[in-house]
């Protein structure tokens, strides 16, 4: 797992030569952190740490990390896992913000958009996935999966 990153959505997140647009993340000298990043946190979280690892919830995580390999014939099947493990960090982080005031921005939805396959670089596989929030904001977060 590597370069995890939230990022403002600008409608395009890849290149028609198969390469990330450049954008650019939140500075690391920036001391705040705004809710949105925070909730974008908690999705990243949620959906890296292996299901049943947590020894309090062992119904928190996601089946992502399960997986040794994934190849191409097995897209259409890690598809419909990677939106059962969606629903289940949306649920997850609703349930967990339930108790706080209407003031404070929350996660409304999670929406993947799009899964990206590449057995140039070791069976990479992309997961892209909007993050929208009560207070109408949006970012893309991007989970880079390889064997």
């Amino acid at each position: 797992m590597s370069d995890i990153r939230l990022f403002t959505t600008t409608g395009i997140y890849e290149g028609t030569s198969g390469t990330s647009e450049v954008m650019l993340p939140t500075p690391l000298s920036d001391s705040t952190t705004s809710t949105l990043e925070t909730i974008g946190g908690k999705v990243a979280k949620f959906l890296l740490t292996t299901i049943g690892s947590d020894v309090f919830n062992k119904d928190y995580g996601a089946y992502l990390t399960t997986h040794q390999q994934i190849s191409e014939a097995y897209l259409p099947r890690f598809q419909v896992e990677v939106l059962e493990d969606i629903k289940r960090c949306t649920s997850y982080i609703k349930s967990t913000e339930a108790a706080l005031s209407g003031n404070i921005e929350q996660l409304n939805r999670i929406n993947l958009l799009r899964i990206s396959y590449s057995k140039n670089s070791r069976d990479r596989v992309d997961i892209y996935i909007e993050i929208k929030t009560t207070f109408g904001n949006s970012s893309l977060l991007t989970l880079p999966l390889d064997s």
